[in-house]
């Protein structure tokens, strides 16, 4: 499908030669970056997982960046995410932590550098989609809920600001939280938005509701899949058509829709493999990426944890891809019949891990009433350790969610061990039960 191409290969090659993990891999395989030419060379390198990355994220920084960086401190000051970010600041880098809704939660460590080769490219396809000064102010609607953030920023924070734009914090979607966010948007006119398609489609049903209008010169959808009625409310209300980034927390951008909607790969930032696989007897095709842009922290064959498959765009008379697996989740619901998204519950794992010195790997967290959540988990817990469980859980998500919630923790059963992550992690409240 996507093209070999050799010299920016052959350029994230040399740079991850210069990293402790894949100087070693390439070393164990008797592989010779220079004299990878063809794609046959190139799979010979073996996949790298999620699992590889969290155990040794450090080793994938290339040594000449990484000398600018104190890894002991940062190691030290593991689970302090401010002391970390002012540490990476300080060398040029920064930390995002994924939602681990297709895998394992992960902090990934990217330079700044290769965050603005990266945005470049993605810049160019935005200019091609829609004529349009980048430059205009935006507003980027970020999932973070009250308890994660406090992680990060003050906790009075309720969006940042800078000369580009606004980075709103938007996790409940309530008629109340839309018109705060919607007062800020009226003074500070923001030109673009881009976020999940959940949180645009709820914004415009907000407006619509209320009779409201905001005109958008650029919209881009991220992070989920867009279904075809949030599709029409956004054109109904906005009156513009949209886009759609494929991206990742790792790789960044993968793929952008063009005028028909059909995702195409982004050639000149990533290169995909999409690779044969079975899960629970159906096959399908799993999405491999190697980042062309980063060359200060390097991914080659790095396996996301989504599914996909080739299609074609006869408008565009070329190929492009189809995502059959992609991280999906279902809302937690309240008692108002209000939604927020469930990202919290994918924190709440992450920092539990640190804060206890747990190993939580897979689980399985479901919403059996409207203030209970249900953990399974795959590791063995005792009766002390379960308490601690329960005490950390459910002061996290009372504060993250700003209601009083009961938590239920087992350990996860062998069925659900045995489907390899391949689960839902997230399962919602039924809107019939209370």
């Amino acid at each position: 499908m996507q093209k070999f191409n050799q010299q920016l290969i052959k350029n994230v090659l040399q740079a991850a030669a210069d990293t402790d993990y894949y100087k070693k891999l390439f070393k164990e395989n008797g592989i010779c970056v220079d004299e990878i030419k063809t794609y046959d060379d190139f799979i010979k390198i073996p996949i790298t997982t999620k699992e590889e990355y969290r155990t040794n994220k450090y080793d994938f920084i290339c040594n000449s960046k990484k000398k600018l960086l104190d890894i002991e401190q940062l190691k030290k000051c593991a689970g302090n995410f401010k002391a970390c970010d002012k540490l990476l600041e300080k060398g040029g880098f920064n930390m995002v932590i994924t939602s681990g809704s297709t895998g394992i939660p992960l902090e990934v460590i990217h330079s700044n550098k290769d965050d603005y080769r990266n945005y470049y490219m993605l810049n160019r396809y935005r200019r091609k989609f829609k004529e349009f000064s980048i430059t205009e102010k935006y507003i980027w609607l970020l999932p973070m809920n009250e308890k994660t953030k406090c992680m990060f920023f003050e906790k009075e924070n309720k969006f940042l600001k800078d000369e580009y734009g606004i980075q709103y914090f938007l996790t409940n979607y309530s008629d109340e939280y839309m018109k705060e966010m919607h007062k800020l948007v009226e003074e500070e006119k923001p030109t673009w938005i881009t976020g999940s398609p959940t949180a645009v489609a709820t914004y415009a049903q907000f407006l619509k509701r209320n009779g409201l209008s905001v005109k958008f010169n650029y919209i881009e959808l991220h992070s989920e899949p867009c279904f075809s009625w949030q599709a029409a409310i956004i054109e109904e209300v906005f009156k513009t058509n949209y886009s759609i980034v494929y991206s990742s927390n790792e790789i960044n951008f993968i793929a952008a829709s063009c005028q028909d909607g059909k995702l195409h790969i982004l050639e000149d930032n990533v290169f995909v493999e999409l690779l044969e696989s079975e899960q629970e007897g159906v096959s399908s095709q799993k999405v491999v990426l190697t980042g062309l842009n980063y060359l200060d922290t390097p991914f080659i064959r790095y396996e996301i944890g989504d599914l996909a498959k080739e299609t074609y765009c006869e408008t565009c008379k070329k190929d492009a891809i189809e995502l059959t697996g992609y991280r999906c989740s279902d809302m937690i619901y309240f008692s108002d019949e209000t939604v927020c998204e469930p990202y919290i519950i994918y924190d709440s794992i992450f920092f539990m891990n640190a804060a206890l010195k747990c190993d939580v790997l897979r689980y399985q967290v479901t919403q059996s009433s409207l203030g209970v959540f249900e953990y399974e988990l795959d590791c063995k817990i005792n009766d002390q350790l379960k308490e601690r469980m329960i005490k950390f859980l459910e002061d996290f998500l009372s504060e993250g969610l700003c209601v009083k919630i009961k938590v239920i923790v087992n350990e996860m059963s062998k069925e659900k061990m045995l489907k390899n992550q391949k689960y839902k992690r997230f399962v919602a409240l039924s809107k019939n039960c209370t």
